[in-house]
């Protein structure tokens, strides 16, 4: 059985996103966030390394972030790319919601 190393649980988000890679923008939809990173679904591929903005609109759950981002992994789907982020340096409001929103056990974790 793999070893789970992540320090904070993930919860499941599905929002649509705004990433920004290369001067290029589409749009994605986020799978998942947590306190360093997330995932998201994408049209198109990326390369591991390379650097991203990543932005979404504020929900009841989260308020709007426009965050800077490192791919960590880019997996090829049947019909689009799973994209695993690390973000860099997140905003301090970026950080006190999502340790709310973890925190208050309203939202599916993983």
């Amino acid at each position: 059985m793999a070893e789970n190393n992540r320090k904070f649980s993930r919860v499941s988000l599905p929002l649509t996103i705004s990433l920004e890679c290369v001067g290029k923008k589409e749009k994605a939809r986020l799978v998942d966030l947590t306190v360093e990173g997330g995932s998201f679904l994408s049209a198109f591929p990326v390369v591991e390394g390379q650097k991203l903005r990543v932005a979404f609109s504020g929900t009841a759950e989260i308020g709007e972030a426009e965050l800077e981002a490192k791919a960590l992994r880019c997996m090829e789907r049947e019909e689009d790319f799973l994209i695993a982020v690390q973000f860099i340096d997140p905003p301090d409001q970026y950080l006190m919601d999502i340790l709310s929103l973890l925190h208050s056990g309203t939202m599916d974790l993983h």
